[in-house]
């Protein structure tokens, strides 16, 4: 018969002192044994083991513990849950979970907090001395990061969304302020900028995720039917109805938006039949034109668009009969455009300094040419086969057959 070994002895008595449904406090908190738990022969308390624990006024709060306290102070994994979401460094309703990890009483491990089930952050030892901080956004993107050196903060770091670093900044030696010196931004490119035009980026930015409230529309009412004259703060994503008060939206003013710099996109209600000369013009960070399905509109007047210089696409409406004298001029950033069969006239330097402009494609017959349509720019036109007037060039650009686009 072999002889059982001594360590085996040793570990099971203490193992023999634990069981089920004991309950000790620690930190205001009582403790209810979850698993067998070893029992510290000195005092009595827990010594190892799994532990789950309830605030008696706390209800929402609770926590796992797994690991063993020794002498009033805590070894191991220690994870809270707050049913509320009124936890940890974030607004009520957002962190839900903590994971922490602990050696004598001290934070040594890394530290996860999350949020609706997704990490929002975390923070990173080295023998209990900080070494990273880092949190993420909804969609579990890094968006900063503060670095530690011998515990002390030596970079803050901000990411845009594609991971490219925006902004690094170096402290003072006391913490709590910067070094303008030792700044550096980048855009969303990885491209050194200044600060002032990494100031001009979040604006930009920030106009993309905002919705401008309908309450700042300016407008005024003609018999039946409702003029958009302006907005108080054009400042991101912009939908005009198609009725206020009960009156169909039917026209856009006279240079309503022109130079709202930060009008991110606006969506056009079928209704309009109308809008003004150089309306958007000057619209630098616009990006995107929708009009609604059915649109009514009759022409791109002139400077409509022009020196929207974010503007990347656009479809001309099946309505619309005319482009203007510098419609699009100065668009430095569109690439493609599709001109509905409607469009009988081109006007004067219609698209002229739309360096980036690649292709355009025509869905009906050749429409009349105005001086210097495309001068500046360099697209390939492209038409169907049946459509009719068309040579092998319109406006000193080459003519293609819609099938040839790559």
């Amino acid at each position: 018969m072999n002889p059982v070994p001594l360590f085996l002895i040793i570990v099971s008595l203490p193992l023999l002192l634990g069981g089920c449904g004991e309950k000790v406090i620690y930190d205001n908190v009582t403790l209810e044994i979850k698993d067998s738990i070893f029992i510290d022969p000195e005092n009595g308390t827990p010594y190892s083991g799994k532990v789950a624990s309830t605030r008696p006024n706390e209800i929402d709060q609770w926590k796992e513990m797994e690991g063993f306290l020794k002498n009033g102070k805590w070894h191991g994994k220690l994870v809270t849950y707050y049913n509320d979401g009124g936890g940890f460094n974030g607004p009520s309703g957002s962190i839900t979970k903590i994971d922490q990890v602990y050696d004598n009483g001290s934070i040594i491990g890394q530290t996860s907090w999350y949020k609706n089930g997704e990490k929002a952050g975390e923070r990173k030892y080295d023998n209990g001395i900080p070494k990273l901080f880092t949190a993420f956004n909804d969609d579990g993107v890094k968006t900063f990061e503060r670095r530690y050196k011998d515990g002390v903060v030596f970079a803050e770091i901000r990411f845009h969304l594609n991971g490219k670093m925006k902004h690094m900044a170096i402290p003072e030696p006391n913490g709590t302020t910067y070094i303008s010196s030792k700044q550096k931004y980048w855009n969303e490119k990885g491209e050194p900028i200044d600060k002032f035009e990494a100031r001009e980026l979040d604006q930009r930015v920030a106009a993309e995720n905002k919705a401008i409230p309908l309450s700042d529309l300016l407008y005024k009412i003609t018999d039946e039917s409702v003029t958009i004259t302006g907005c108080k703060k054009a400042y991101g994503k912009l939908v005009i109805p198609r009725k206020i008060e009960n009156k169909y939206v039917t026209e856009i003013a006279f240079a309503a938006f022109n130079k709202r710099r930060y009008l991110n996109s606006i969506t056009i209600p079928s209704g309009v039949n109308s809008i003004g000369i150089g309306s958007f013009g000057g619209c630098t960070y616009l990006t995107k034109v929708f009009f609604e399905k059915g649109s009514q509109l009759q022409e791109i007047p002139i400077e409509s668009f022009t020196n929207c210089s974010n503007l990347s696409k656009f479809d001309i409406p099946k309505n619309v009969k005319w482009i203007g004298d510098y419609a699009f001029s100065g668009c430095s950033s569109l690439d493609s455009i599709t001109i509905s069969s409607s469009v009988k006239e081109i006007g004067n330097a219609s698209f002229l300094e739309c360096v980036n402009l690649k292709s355009i494609i025509f869905l009906g017959d050749a429409p009349k040419e105005g001086r210097g349509v495309f001068k500046g720019s360099t697209p390939t036109i492209y038409r169907k086969p049946e459509a009719k007037g068309w040579g092998d060039t319109f406006a000193g650009r080459p003519v293609k057959l819609i099938s040839e686009k790559p």
